[in-house]
């Protein structure tokens, strides 16, 4: 795995997300997503399918424009992981 990038609320949370709902109104869901950029293929597929098995994937691991593999999963606790890996360059 290559990093993990968590997108965190700190404390006091619910006193900062209610500020924010009075400026750009909305629901408070109060839900992180997590970013994990991988090494290889093997990798992202081993944990994509681990948290599809009792979770929803919101966009399938898939090749995309960029040449990565990519994925979006939410997990059986709601939590949302991107999942990213770069694939070798065919030049």
């Amino acid at each position: 795995m290559k990093s993990i990038h968590p997108y965190l609320f700190v404390e006091p949370c619910l006193e900062a997300m209610q500020y924010y709902q009075s400026i750009f109104g909305g629901e408070i869901k109060d839900n992180v997503k997590i970013t994990i950029e991988f090494d290889t293929e093997d990798e992202i597929r081993k944990v994509y399918d681990s948290l599809k098995k009792d979770g929803q994937a919101i966009l399938e691991l898939q090749k995309t424009f960029w040449g990565a593999l990519h994925a979006n999963v939410t997990d059986k606790y709601g939590i949302g992981w991107i999942l990213n890996c770069q694939l070798p360059s065919s030049s």
